[in-house]
């Protein structure tokens, strides 16, 4: 089971708990500045902002309000057969920002815009972190480019940050990022903030190598006051199939939060009914995210050691076993663990010396350990 899987039940139950690590209200910490944002203040004057905002007076108003997604806020999407009434915009955009491809405002609406979208968002609202594309999407959406519709003194909160900086947010100011560059919108407090947003697609040759060089920059800067951060990485990495890179990035996330107990019992107990089930397997890779997630658990890592046992994976059973007598593990019982691994494995001596170990650490307590394993021992599960 992918560990996605299991954070979605737990998300059932902890909806929106990235939101709540942030005070309220409150902006992003001041940052270095993001070396993968472009700004450009004032590209668009007061008159220029309130004629891009009457473009979309009779657009539909979508509210799309999901909380345990992160995400509260209001669009309204430009329709293809009025994009000529942006054609202007673009041509100030492709003037501006000479990093995009670079040809007259109809082709690169034309072959390059994937959408036209106004923002609103309004007091209560927020957009937790995210990123607009993914290697597996198909859309190859690269570059979001905003321009601030609204003026700062008609609204609090709400900070943009893209990746590590906060974004200015003056009217008429115009920003260009990765859209697979994580970025959020912090709760606005007061008032209504407008942007525009033009999702564009190019070149991807590269961009995902970049993108995932700022998931691994960014986790490991921020991802402790932003744990959704981790999450995002661990995302990437499983859909370029590095599988335990993504779960160690998915642990990584839970570590980071103040409910990181209750996550890491969530998959010790999952990891119970399974190998009550004979699932083998799963339960050794539930507990494997139990000790990722509480790392000087020696509960989890004695579980994890008996059930790759089970499994024949003696090694990694003796690691685990030793690693919960370094943290303070019951040595008599462990003591026989370990015993009827080294046993298993080949190493006469190695089993007798842990037998010594264990009756000197306490005689019944290994009896008892000795005779409960004794029937576990072997596989029997899948």
């Amino acid at each position: 089971m992918r560990a996605v899987t299991l954070a979605l039940c737990a998300l059932s139950v902890h909806a929106s708990w990235t939101r709540k690590l942030q005070k309220r209200g409150g902006a992003a910490r001041a940052c270095q500045e993001e070396p993968s944002l472009t700004s450009v203040p004032k590209a668009f004057d007061r008159d220029e902002c309130a004629r891009i905002l009457a473009l979309f007076e009779e657009a539909k108003e979508e509210v799309d309000r999901r909380d345990a997604m992160g995400i509260s806020r209001r669009n309204r999407w430009l329709p293809r057969d009025k994009w000529d009434s942006v054609r202007w915009v673009v041509e100030r955009m492709l003037k501006r920002l000479p990093s995009l491809p670079q040809m007259d405002a109809e082709n690169f609406l034309e072959r390059h815009v994937e959408f036209v979208l106004l923002h609103e968002f309004r007091e209560g609202d927020f957009f937790d972190w995210h990123v607009d594309s993914k290697p597996d999407d198909g859309k190859m959406r690269t570059q979001n480019v905003n321009v601030v519709l609204s003026s700062a003194t008609d609204f609090e909160g709400g900070a943009l940050q893209v990746g590590s900086a906060n974004a200015s947010l003056q009217l008429g100011d115009l920003h260009a990022y990765p859209a697979a560059l994580p970025h959020k919108v912090h709760d606005i407090t007061k008032g209504r903030r407008y942007t525009l947003v033009v999702a564009t697609r190019g070149t991807i040759e590269g961009y995902w190598a970049a993108a995932l060089r700022d998931y691994e920059r960014l986790a490991r800067e921020l991802g402790e006051e932003h744990p959704k951060l981790h999450w995002i990485l661990g995302e990437h990495l499983e859909s370029i199939e590095r599988p335990e890179e993504a779960r160690r990035a998915f642990a990584a996330s839970y570590r980071a939060t103040p409910q990181k107990p209750q996550y890491a019992r969530k998959f010790a107990d999952d990891a119970a009914e399974k190998h009550a089930a004979g699932d083998l397997r799963g339960a050794a890779e539930d507990l494997g995210m139990a000790t990722l997630v509480e790392p000087d658990d020696a509960e989890y890592r004695v579980d994890l050691g008996v059930v790759l046992w089970r499994l024949g994976d003696f090694v990694g059973a003796e690691e685990q076993l030793r690693a919960a007598l370094e943290r303070g593990a019951p040595e008599a019982a462990v003591r026989a663990g370990l015993s009827l691994v080294l046993a298993d494995a080949g190493d006469a001596r190695g089993a007798a010396a842990e037998r010594d170990r264990a009756m000197a650490a306490g005689a019944d307590d290994a009896a008892a350990a000795f005779e409960a394993l004794e029937g576990l021992r072997g596989g029997g599960g899948t």
